[in-house]
């Protein structure tokens, strides 16, 4: 007779739906995006798209949606994963005082070719909007933000809207 030396896992690992590799085989890593333009954060993409199919969130918020790469990202991995969650775009226009140099302000981004391409793809659960940062918040006050993506340079006024 022969004795089975096959080595045992574990009993804590070996629960029903406990894979210690599904965190790192997650279909959603290897996800194409949808929504392709020249942005700086395409690389992270496969981070985005994991993060959502890892977090499930209810409430996703873009800061500065003027490139929307990440926004679109995350709306795909609420359609593709079948999320009941809504997708907020905010682009703050941030004013500047009149002692600042006019030329250095920023225009407002046009927005006309995103909103449609959110109107096309995504308007059940995705609004984009342009509002000025210091108008208060740019969600319903019973919203609670799961998912914050900043995608805009950090200033003091954006934080202060924050």
């Amino acid at each position: 007779m022969t004795k089975d030396i096959t080595p045992q896992a574990p009993k804590d690992l070996q629960q029903p739906g406990f894979d210690v590799l599904s965190p790192l085989a997650s279909q959603a890593l290897f996800w194409r995006a949808r929504y392709s333009a020249p942005s700086p954060v395409l690389n992270h993409l496969p981070l985005l798209f994991w993060l959502c199919e890892t977090i499930r969130p209810r409430v996703t918020l873009t800061l500065g949606v003027a490139d929307a790469v990440p926004h679109f990202a995350l709306c795909q991995a609420v359609e593709t994963l079948g999320l009941e969650s809504l997708c907020f775009g905010v682009d703050p226009i941030i004013e500047t005082s009149e002692s600042d140099d006019e030329a250095a302000a920023p225009e407002p981004a046009d927005l006309s070719e995103i909103r449609a391409f959110n109107d096309r793809n995504f308007a059940d659960f995705s609004m984009i909007q342009q509002q000025m940062a210091d108008q208060g918040p740019a969600l319903p006050s019973e919203c609670k933000i799961d998912f914050l993506v900043i995608n805009q340079p950090a200033s003091q006024t954006l934080f202060d809207s924050l």
